[in-house]
């Protein structure tokens, strides 16, 4: 049996009710509530708008409000409207998680991430070299940069104009 962890944890960040930890192999890992998509674990689809306005509650234990547990075995799309499978859908995105989780790696892939900073919401993630940073969850004030008013990014999310001709050396966050 070994003991031998492939990583180390080289900073932790914490924001409201969630934390973010980043690992000298570059990548970033998330724990605790996803209400506003900071955790960056889900990948929004393309053209996807990020969500409603962020202010449902949402259940913590990973259950759909009225939808019972486990998964139907039969497609029930018959009985659910488009608008209501989004939301469905929506709220499984903002479900909590109690455990360290990668943050998704379809939209990092590749990138080794060298400094992050946690915000109240949301978090700023620069790659390695400084010619790119990435920002994920609440962004109801435009604080994450994307030049879009979308409410909040469930994944991470190029910031525009930043990072391309002089490089970041390191990001900051409020709240």
């Amino acid at each position: 049996v070994t003991t031998e962890t492939p990583f180390e944890v080289i900073y932790v960040g914490c924001g409201y009710n969630f934390q973010a930890f980043l690992t000298n192999d570059g990548q970033v890992w998330s724990a605790g509530s996803n209400k506003y998509g900071q955790l960056g674990t889900e990948a929004d689809a393309p053209g996807e708008e990020g969500g409603g306005e962020g202010e449902a509650d949402t259940p913590g234990d990973g259950e759909t409000a009225g939808m019972g547990k486990g998964k139907p075995t039969e497609d029930l799309s018959a009985f659910i409207s488009p608008d209501m499978k989004k939301k469905a859908d929506d709220l499984k995105k903002r479900a909590d998680v109690y455990q360290p989780t990668l943050v998704c790696q379809d939209l990092l892939a590749g990138k080794r991430v060298a400094s992050v900073a946690v915000g109240g919401m949301h978090v700023v993630a620069v790659v390695e070299g400084g010619t790119q940073v990435y920002a994920w969850g609440k962004n109801t004030e435009g604080q994450l940069g994307t030049g879009s008013a979308e409410p909040f990014r469930y994944g991470p999310t190029i910031v525009k104009n930043v990072g391309r001709e002089n490089a970041v050396k390191h990001a900051a966050c409020g709240d």
